[in-house]
């Protein structure tokens, strides 16, 4: 019969489970946890039998019970290093894709006279190229002055962004059809409209066509686009939206933005284990390599050293090459003066003690140093005391957001891990071809972000730590958390004004040798505003790949004015101030919070989270991602207060469970489908389908099908040693955890073998050209095709256009032969009729004459008639009258008589 737990009362249910619990206690005293079981301890961790997060063990215990039990699984093991050792010889043609670094570094162009042309009409996106030039440039001008000695601060290069950012997505807007509507296509036209604005302060819009520019008399924003060496796709983006979009809208914005807008960096920082390369960024000469001169450059480098013809057209660029010879050559700089980390934990037992005074921000101190000497301070010292200016007369409250996030219609996206200048995509939507795992991406990018820096700020003597996901993420396997999106560090407030004044603005390489990224350095402008204020500004720097837009967030810890949590405040009278003699700090003015933190020891972020200088100090060193990093000295307190006790013991999480044997968080869907040998098309899986499932991992058979799939392999393959490290590291860390004591002959060996393992994951570059040439594509082949159809289209349209040319000037000359034909015929044909006319006329004329001098002569003839038929008259009359007068007097007579 079952009996209820109301028939045992309260105080004997608590007596019982104290028995148990040292009965428990006293069993794990015996045994020193070495003789358990793997049945036994299967059945008490990892697979969901027993409720850790309301143990009653410590952190400390429960971490000892967790390392035991790893250890019998041990025999694992063996599988793994066989399959990796079948990988290893290279046994199925496998180990190009499995290994983190490539035998094949270079690429070559067959033709660069077409690349040349090819540049002049579209956006090409190659890193090999640019970094072989620029450390090709690098060799050229320091080899000869400074082979013997460090290389120089002051070599200053021309730079684009396109040259180091993909904007192959603004070709297709190269015709310029469209304008501002294909970035902010809900946008009103009114809204896009600017007329007669003057200034680059007075836009109130966010883009701005080739038209509109013209209507920006004296503009600063218009120079600044006259003077880029770009491609215009007739939209020029120049702020932060944020409106939500879709992130093929994003992608285009940051694009434009980067294309017009975003201010050159003011230096190159090429790392290498060595110290630096450091290349200052003329800010007069815009200009992408193939204008500039750095490519043509290269070319008659390479022509000399080679020996080649002056018409050569095939070159071969090896980043990887160019760095090596460079790096044999000419030796880098470092980029501290002060000891080294490695130095300091080494003659120190292995700890950094922190410095008190470095969590004090004095800045007006740093600001009146500053204006002493105005005239002599460098571009980075004169940046940061302006920004230091600027901040100190503001209010929290009232501060404008610095950094812009990318904010998307679905939230579920995770836009907010992307900085909005460099997004270029969501990295686990983003899929190249059917040979690309969607989550490799993310891992790839993460992983290079992370050891990219720690190499940075290891070698060059930036102190700082892992804080938040990235320290909780590290303590379960030493490796990112794979649904994790962004990366979390620390430093105190005078390490991080110092690396802003040093590194703000500053893009950085990865050592070539490893890898092609490039990492874009970025701090507030409100460095001392340390409270929370309106809370927009909890970050104070980030690191950014600037291939994807993810980020690094750096946050400073300073002493200030902020009310400390309760469990330091009720340590107040236990647990004075212990003084750092070397330390100096304020007494006078202070408040009462002020000197309450300072008698504690209470530091804090913008974010409100707060530590004692003990929980931080001496830093640790250990390995995160197979990268040397420092972590807080009581990591265990620090994670139990921010995680609670469930966020260092519970095994499942965002749908993935932790399992030992491999060491690595699985995804449900993915345990799933190789224990099940289905497929669950990324559907949901919850916790209670998975519990069928989970004990099968006790089997010895079915964890060999985790080998078997070529995806989770990969994944064990790259983590394998890393993950195997990490376990023997936290056995030493909880063996040693009291600082009291001497660390054990055994942890110190370990420490002093600690060192920066491979990358484990490909760098980005060389995984999309891997990928791409898995389906048999080589991208500068085929834009150097594409180059030589533009070409040929070119030759038969100049053809095609001569061919219509010569037949329209034959039948314009046809034409004009027939036309003056004609004109001669009018000509002729007028003539004729002028001529006939003109006969006409004059014949017409003559007839007249002839008429008029016919009429004339027979009016005279006529009046010469009439005169004389007058005259004949008359003397007719006449003669008659004489005639009849005779007549008439004989008459008269003869009356008379």
């Amino acid at each position: 019969m079952k009996v209820s737990k109301r028939l045992i009362p309260r105080r004997s249910r608590l007596l019982i489970m104290m028995i148990l619990l040292v009965i428990y206690q006293l069993v794990v005293l015996v045994l020193g946890l070495e003789g358990v079981s793997e049945g036994k301890l299967a059945s008490l961790i990892d697979l969901g039998n027993w409720d850790l997060a309301n143990s009653s063990l410590s952190i400390s215990d429960f971490i000892k019970l967790k390392l035991n039990g790893q250890k019998t699984y041990r025999k694992f093991d063996e599988h793994v290093y066989a399959a990796m050792a079948r990988i290893q010889n290279n046994e199925n043609g496998k180990l190009a894709d499995y290994e983190s670094t490539s035998s094949k570094t270079d690429v070559t162009i067959q033709n660069v006279e077409l690349w040349k042309k090819l540049n002049e009409e579209e956006y090409t996106y190659e890193p090999r190229i640019t970094l072989a030039v620029y450390l090709s440039y690098i060799h050229q001008r320091t080899y000869d002055r400074y082979a013997t000695s460090c290389a120089p601060y002051n070599i200053k290069v021309p730079f684009a962004w396109a040259d180091w950012i993909d904007l192959t997505a603004l070709n297709q807007y190269l015709d310029k059809t469209r304008g501002c509507e294909a970035v902010f296509p809900n946008e009103s036209d009114a809204h896009m409209k600017l007329n007669n604005i003057t200034v680059v302060d007075q836009l109130e819009d966010l883009c701005v066509t080739d038209t509109s520019l013209q209507n920006l008399v004296n503009s600063t924003f218009a120079e600044e686009i006259s003077s880029r060496d770009i491609l215009s796709p007739n939209f020029h983006v120049f702020g932060y939206s944020d409106a939500k979009d879709t992130p093929q809208q994003k992608i285009l914005q940051s694009k434009s933005y980067i294309n017009s807008w975003l201010p050159l960096p003011k230096s190159l920082i090429f790392l290498t284990d060595e110290g630096s390369y450091i290349l200052k960024v003329d800010q007069t000469q815009n200009k992408r390599i193939v204008k500039s001169g750095l490519l043509s450059h290269f070319f008659t480098k390479k022509k000399r050293e080679h020996n080649l013809p002056q018409d050569q057209k095939t070159f071969t660029f090896d980043p990887v090459y160019e760095f090596n010879r460079l790096k044999s050559r000419v030796k880098p700089r470092p980029l501290s003066s002060e000891p080294g980390i490695d130095s300091i934990l080494k003659e120190n037992d292995y700890k950094l003690k922190l410095k008190e005074s470095s969590f004090i921000f004095n800045y007006g101190r740093i600001l009146s140093n500053y204006e002493e000497r105005l005239e002599s301070l460098d571009d980075f010292e004169k940046s940061h005391y302006e920004s230091l200016a600027y901040s100190s007369l503001l209010q929290a409250r009232k501060l404008p957001k610095h950094f812009g996030e990318v904010i998307l219609k679905n939230p579920q996206d995770g836009g907010i891990h992307y900085d909005y200048r460099f997004f270029n995509g969501l990295i686990d939507k983003t899929q190249i071809n059917r040979f690309e795992d969607e989550t490799e991406r993310k891992k790839i990018i993460l992983h290079r972000l992370l050891r990219t820096w720690q190499y940075f700020t290891y070698h060059n003597n930036i102190i700082n730590w892992i804080s938040h996901g990235s320290l909780l993420s590290w303590y379960w396997d030493g490796l990112a958390f794979p649904w994790d999106n962004d990366i979390d560090v620390q430093m105190p407030i005078m390490e991080l004004n110092n690396f802003c004044k040093q590194f703000n603005n500053s893009l950085i390489i990865e050592d070539v040798s490893q890898g092609f990224g490039r990492y874009y350095v970025d701090c507030t402008t409100f460095l001392t505003q340390r409270t929370r204020g309106n809370g927009n500004n909890n970050i104070d720097a980030r690191f950014i790949d600037v291939s994807s837009g993810l980020f690094i967030d750096i946050t400073g810890l300073a002493l200030t004015g902020s009310t400390m949590p309760k469990r330091y405040s009720d340590k107040l009278v236990q647990q004075p101030k212990k003084s750092d003699s070397t330390d100096s700090t304020p007494e006078n003015g202070l408040t009462r919070n002020l000197r309450q933190n300072l008698n504690a020891q209470v530091y804090n972020c913008r974010n409100s989270h707060f530590y004692q200088y003990s929980e931080l100090s001496p830093l640790k060193l250990s390995l995160v991602e197979g990268a040397l990093t420092l972590i807080p000295n009581d990591f265990v307190t620090i994670l139990e207060t921010e995680y609670q006790r469930k966020g260092l013991e519970k095994n499942t999480y965002a749908k993935y469970l932790y399992v030992p044997e491999l060491r690595l968080w699985m995804s449900y869907n993915d345990i799933y489908d190789i224990l099940q040998g289905t497929n669950s098309h990324g559907r949901p899986l919850s916790t209670k389908t998975m519990a069928s499932i989970f004990p099968r991992l006790n089997s010895d058979i079915n964890l060999k099908k985790f080998l078997r799939n070529d995806h989770t392999f990969k994944n064990i393959y790259s983590t394998f040693n890393v993950t195997l490290v990490h376990e023997d590291e936290l056995k030493y860390l909880i063996a040693n955890y009291d600082q009291n004591k001497p660390k054990s002959a055994e942890y110190r060996q370990f420490l002093e073998n600690l060192q920066f393992m491979n990358p484990i994951r490909k760098d980005l570059v060389t995984y999309e050209s891997r990928l791409k040439a898995l389906d048999g594509f080589n991208e500068i082949e085929e834009l150097e095709r594409k180059q030589e159809n533009r070409e040929k289209e070119k030759k038969e349209k100049k053809e095609k256009e001569e061919k219509e040319k010569k037949e329209k000037e034959k039948k314009e000359k046809e034409e004009k032969e027939e036309k003056e034909k004609k004109e001669k015929e009018e000509k002729e044909k007028k003539e004729k009729e002028e001529r006939e006319k003109k006969e006409k006329q004059e014949k017409e004329g003559n007839d007249k004459k002839e008429k008029e001098e016919t009429e004339e002569k027979e009016e005279t003839e006529n009046k010469e008639k009439q005169e004389e038929e007058r005259k004949e008259k008359e003397e007719h009359e006449k003669h008659h009258n004489e005639d009849e007068q005779p007549k008439e007097q004989e008459i008269h007579q003869v009356a008379e008589e």
